[in-house]
């Protein structure tokens, strides 16, 4: 679907606004990712700790704040908080809008 919207924005537009295709992207996705990000590193512990259990968080945090949790989840293993296990899926989607807009790119301009 994505390539689909780029191709289809090439042909009306004769170019493909990428600023506004990332806002689009960043707009829709990154609100929820965040706040799932956020429960799962800092309010899943605390309510774990306030149940009587340890927090046993083995997730890196830099690799869910650069959409890279995918990479974590192969190093490290599943995160104690559930909620940070099923964030590799959206790290992968935001992995594929820039490559697919990076290609988009590069295969849309005319051959030299």
């Amino acid at each position: 679907m994505i390539t689909y919207l780029l191709i289809a924005e090439k042909q009306l537009n004769h170019q493909i606004d990428v600023p506004r295709f990332w806002l689009r992207r960043i707009l829709r996705i990154w609100p929820l990712y965040y706040c799932c990000v956020l429960f799962g590193f800092y309010a899943f512990p605390m309510l774990k700790t306030l149940l009587g259990q340890t927090p046993n968080e083995t997730a890196t945090v830099g690799y869910y704040l650069a959409f890279l949790s995918n990479f974590d989840l192969i190093a490290q293993g599943l995160p104690d908080a559930s909620i940070l296990g099923v964030l590799w899926s959206v790290a992968v989607e935001e992995q594929f809008y820039l490559l697919c807009t990076l290609g988009a790119i590069c295969f849309a301009r005319p051959p030299l």
